[in-house]
């Protein structure tokens, strides 16, 4: 007669345990990765927040005033020049005409070169006249810079005649106490308009003789 081998009683209950056991531990490393993307993606979501939040545009910056303009010093006028042939009133004119031809007529030495001789009977001085020469429109002469910078003063002496038209005619320089006034003084004088003087009533050429003066106006 064989003897009798042990075998435990199968117990139902246990295998129950055991497997929802095993289910247990499974789920636990199924649902570990499942929580870890889960974080990792709201720290992901949070990471994107902010670096949109970082990606706003800079307020402008602010625009700084303007400093105010300078003010600019005002430029002092240049000198005025004093011309004081332009100035004159006929009386005050005829003190600086010539009188006589004595003076006039040793600087006329020209006059042949314009067609006038100076015997000509139909060019008169100012005292044959019955009204004398009248200036009716006269320009400055230039003032030449250099002497303008230096302030150098001067004047010159022009005789002239002028004619029926009251234009003036043969002008030449009798003196001039700098050569750098002549040329302007000259230019000046072939502008001038005259009021022609006459005799018997009609008009006729005039000698004339005339001082312009070169003066720094005051400042």
């Amino acid at each position: 007669m064989l003897p009798r081998v042990y075998q435990p009683k199968k117990r139902g209950r246990d295998n129950s345990s055991t497997l929802f056991g095993g289910l247990l531990v499974l789920g636990a490393f199924v649902l570990l990765p499942l929580t870890q993307l889960i974080t990792d993606k709201m720290d992901y979501q949070q990471d994107r927040e902010t670096d949109t939040a970082s990606l706003e545009p800079p307020p402008p910056p602010e625009m700084e005033e303007p400093p105010p303009p300078e003010e600019q010093e005002e430029e002092e006028p240049p000198p005025q020049l004093e011309n004081e042939v332009q100035q004159f009133t006929l009386d005050q004119m005829d003190l600086d005409l010539s009188a006589g031809t004595g003076g006039v007529f040793g600087n006329f030495s020209a006059a042949a070169e314009a067609g006038e001789n100076l015997s000509d009977l139909s060019v008169f001085d100012v005292s044959d006249l019955d009204r004398k020469p009248m200036l009716v429109a006269s320009v400055d002469p230039k003032y030449p810079q250099a002497l303008k910078k230096s302030k150098v003063e001067g004047s010159v002496v022009l005789v002239f005649v002028v004619n029926e038209q009251g234009r003036v005619s043969d002008p030449r320089v009798q003196s001039s106490s700098r050569t750098e006034f002549e040329g302007p003084a000259m230019d000046a004088l072939k502008r001038w308009r005259f009021q022609p003087g006459t005799k018997s009533g009609k008009p006729v050429k005039t000698y004339m003789r005339l001082p312009m003066a070169f003066r720094m106006g005051k400042t």
